[in-house]
């Protein structure tokens, strides 16, 4: 078995997060972002890469979840449409 943990982070790839199960495709939206303690002055916000707002395929929710929670999955190993790995329904190579 390879491991497919994330070690550099593609904002294009599709993931499988731990905690989830196996079952459900996420794609990525960016890290994290907090405002820093001036931001109605400066609107500067810093980056968390330690975490990413993620959305599971077929879903509109944002969900925030570790970077290290996330593993590349194959981009025709899961149904566009309701976003379960495995599924062959809408699958795009």
């Amino acid at each position: 078995m390879t491991d497919n943990t994330v070690h550099t982070l593609d904002m294009d790839a599709h993931y499988r997060v731990d905690g989830w199960g196996r079952g459900i495709a996420f794609y990525l939206l960016g890290y994290v972002t907090e405002r820093d303690e001036d931001y109605d002055w400066t609107g500067l916000e810093t980056e968390d890469r330690s975490r990413v707002r993620a959305v599971m395929v077929g879903d509109d929710a944002v969900h925030i979840v570790d970077v290290e929670d996330l593993h590349v999955i194959p981009e025709d190993g899961f149904c566009r449409g309701c976003g379960q790995i495995g599924c062959g329904c809408e699958v795009w190579s």
